[in-house]
């Protein structure tokens, strides 16, 4: 089955996901010294990592195929969806690892990747950014952020702080402010992270 393309739903089927594979996975070792980190940090599974200079292996230079991509993530299971952008509906590639969805790949117009997004606590950011961080966790200045448009309306984006072409997509609890303008900062301190962006620094 392909990815629901709503964010919102991507995250709760990826929190589902989560619960089952913590309770079969989890041991109190993964958790020790950790306590400032949310729960799903402790999922067992191989963590990957974005940076300025690549979403895990994926590099500018990365082909947009699921052959080329099926090379680069062993064990992991790549296959078509249906995914959200901020601006449309568009098929893309995912990653999965162990029936989990741990990354989306957008097409890029040069025939590479254009876009990967983080959909799973499994990845994480250049600041060390997890789903389910919130903003103010995160130390990320409101100032910096800007709401979503098209389909992502309802939520803020914001850069990351270790990569400029890194973008965080947090959703804001309950916002029924005009979807043009940033909640007040006490009312976005506690917008929840739903999505990692990478895009190639070109």
């Amino acid at each position: 089955m392909g990815c629901i393309p709503s964010l919102r739903a991507t995250l709760a089927a990826t929190l589902a996901g989560l619960a089952l594979l913590a309770t079969a996975a989890c041991t109190p070792e993964t958790g020790a010294g950790r306590e400032s980190e949310p729960a799903a940090a402790t999922v067992s599974g191989p963590a990957v990592r974005f940076t300025a200079a690549a979403a895990g292996p994926v590099t500018p230079g990365t082909a947009y195929s699921a052959q080329a991509l099926r090379a680069l993530l062993p064990g992991f299971e790549v296959k078509p969806i249906q995914t959200a952008t901020e601006a449309d509906v568009t098929s893309a590639l995912a990653a999965f690892s162990g029936g989990l969805q741990v990354m989306q790949f957008i097409r890029g117009s040069d025939g590479k990747i254009g876009q990967v997004f983080g959909v799973s606590p499994l990845t994480v950011g250049p600041a060390g950014e997890r789903l389910g961080m919130t903003l103010s966790q995160l130390g990320i200045p409101r100032q910096s952020c800007r709401m979503g448009g098209e389909l992502w309306t309802d939520m803020a984006i914001c850069p990351s702080r270790g990569a400029a072409n890194v973008s965080l997509v947090f959703a804001v609890p309950q916002y029924r402010g005009p979807l043009d303008q940033l909640p007040p900062a006490a009312e976005l301190a506690g917008a929840e992270l739903q999505r990692l962006i990478w895009r190639p620094a070109r």
